[in-house]
């Protein structure tokens, strides 16, 4: 049953929650504290320049925690691979570019992943590896 929240707004409790509806879980109720862990990709510092394009080439631009190989997919809208490109990263700034000669007008969507053979924080795929991506959106004007 609904009651009133603490702005005097309609609030629906949750299984766990606080008195207050808030759906908060107690402490008391997790198995172990959260632990915070660094990435492997600083995503808020990985992107593309310039864009939209206007050039010859596209940088992307990828900022690791720790050494990762790095693999770029260029996708148009229709979900079609236009380029692939790789690279070996070092634990700071990295730059691919994209040569972008041939390449027509458009929106292209870039698919950065980062991935370490060993398991540690992250994402462990079956094969052993540890991937994190980001997946950007970029315009080339001709």
């Amino acid at each position: 049953m609904p009651g009133a929240g603490p702005s005097g707004a309609m609030v629906w409790p949750t299984e766990a929650g606080s008195p207050a509806g808030l759906g908060a879980f107690p402490d008391s109720l997790l198995a172990d504290p959260p632990v915070d862990v660094p990435g492997l990709l600083a995503v808020e510092r990985t992107y593309c320049y310039p864009n939209p394009a206007k050039g010859s080439d596209l940088t992307i631009r990828a900022y690791l925690e720790e050494p990762a190989d790095l693999e770029v997919d260029v996708l148009d809208v229709a979900g079609e691979r236009v380029a692939r490109l790789t690279a070996d990263g070092v634990p700071t700034v990295n730059e691919i570019v994209w040569d972008l000669s041939g390449v027509p007008s458009g929106m292209y969507l870039v698919h950065l992943e980062a991935s370490v053979s060993r398991e540690s924080s992250g994402f462990l795929l079956d094969d052993g590896r540890r991937t994190e991506s980001r997946l950007m959106k970029v315009a080339v004007i001709r």
